[in-house]
């Protein structure tokens, strides 16, 4: 498991990013020649935003002053994702 505390991204710290747990599981089995794991990432579903940057926004003037305001893109975490590995050695 992971823990990551909330995070300011921006100068002045007017954007943040929220604290989130993330959890990954797995289990397998292992031969002379072969292997196998099963595996889940994001065990929890956890939906948190988990990175994103700031930047110019020239479409939108906030302060209504002729100036640039921020905007800020984030970017959406993977899901709960179910797999499994297999391999093989000669």
């Amino acid at each position: 498991g992971r823990y990551q505390s909330k995070r300011y991204m921006t100068h002045g710290n007017r954007s943040w990013l929220p604290a989130h747990t993330i959890v990954d599981v797995s289990a397998g089995l292992e031969a002379a020649h072969w292997s196998a794991q099963l595996y889940v990432n994001n065990l929890l579903d956890d939906d948190s935003i988990r990175s994103g940057l700031e930047n110019p926004d020239y479409g939108f003037d906030a302060t209504a002053q002729g100036g640039i305001s921020n905007g800020v893109n984030l970017i959406l975490p993977p899901p709960r994702t179910l797999g499994i590995r297999l391999s093989y050695r000669y």
